[in-house]
């Protein structure tokens, strides 16, 4: 979901994502990680940003092998956002981490972080940046959660959605 919202803005602000530098917050972790070796195969440049070097060599090896994108590696989160056209943060950081200095002029920002890796202010002091939520989707039919997500009827996490899925297939082994 991640992925196909970024796609869909970047269509939407015509904006090549082939020719765009893509930036992947937290792109170590298992969000972040899948999101990087998809990117990898549509874009030309990739920055995987992450605290771990190790871990952030060890991603880059395995996208170099499955893809011909230019990869670079940022440990330092505002090195990895400066020069980025498209962002997708997937970090567990705990919220609040993209300040409005952070990004590119005209930037956009799929943020899937729970809680959100984009802080408040960037939306009242960058109106040029496009930040959305990448991991929302709705449900089919009309469910009633009895619970408030904070969305709109309907609207749920991916994550929730994935589970109900599987539910519906009758699956329930451990992914």
């Amino acid at each position: 979901t991640a992925i196909a919202g970024t796609l869909e803005a970047a269509r939407t602000l015509e904006l090549d994502v082939r020719e765009a530098r893509v930036a992947v917050v937290g792109a170590t972790g298992s969000i972040g990680s899948v999101c990087a070796r998809i990117l990898a195969r549509q874009v030309s440049r990739l920055v995987l940003v992450a605290r771990s070097k190790s871990r952030l060599q060890h991603l880059a090896e395995r996208i170099h092998r499955e893809s011909r994108a230019a990869v670079g590696l940022e440990t330092d989160l505002e090195r990895g956002l400066m020069a980025a056209d498209i962002v997708i943060s997937a970090t567990s950081s705990g919220g609040g981490i993209i300040t409005p200095h952070s990004l590119k002029p005209g930037a956009i920002v799929c943020d899937v972080a729970v809680p959100h890796d984009v802080c408040r202010e960037v939306a009242r002091a960058r109106p040029d940046v496009l930040v959305i939520e990448g991991g929302v989707v709705e449900a089919p039919g009309n469910p009633e959660f009895e619970f408030d997500f904070g969305y709109p009827p309907g609207l749920c996490l991916a994550c929730m959605a994935e589970t109900m899925t599987l539910t519906l297939e009758g699956r329930s082994e451990d992914y």
